[in-house]
């Protein structure tokens, strides 16, 4: 593992926006295990494109991942029911 020498630097914000997208994921599937199966297959729906995001996400791609910091916080209290 690198050291970190610049906190708040683009290695830690890609950090951050894949714990986010981790974190989403966990609460999706949290509620599918809750959920009926109707409600399930749309939650999974609604999952699926995050995985593929996780798994793509580009350290290099910085609009992309500021985006994330700044769109998914939200979503995630949402899908917890923090709101």
């Amino acid at each position: 593992m690198k050291p970190k020498i610049n906190p708040g630097a683009p290695d830690d914000e890609y950090q951050a926006a894949r714990d986010l997208l981790g974190a989403l994921i966990a609460a999706y599937s949290a509620r599918i295990a809750a959920a009926g199966p109707a409600e399930a297959a749309q939650l999974r729906g609604e999952r699926a494109p995050l995985l593929s995001a996780r798994q793509t996400l580009d350290p290099a791609d910085r609009e992309q991942v500021r985006r994330i910091l700044a769109d998914t916080p939200a979503r995630l209290a949402a899908v917890r029911g923090d709101q």
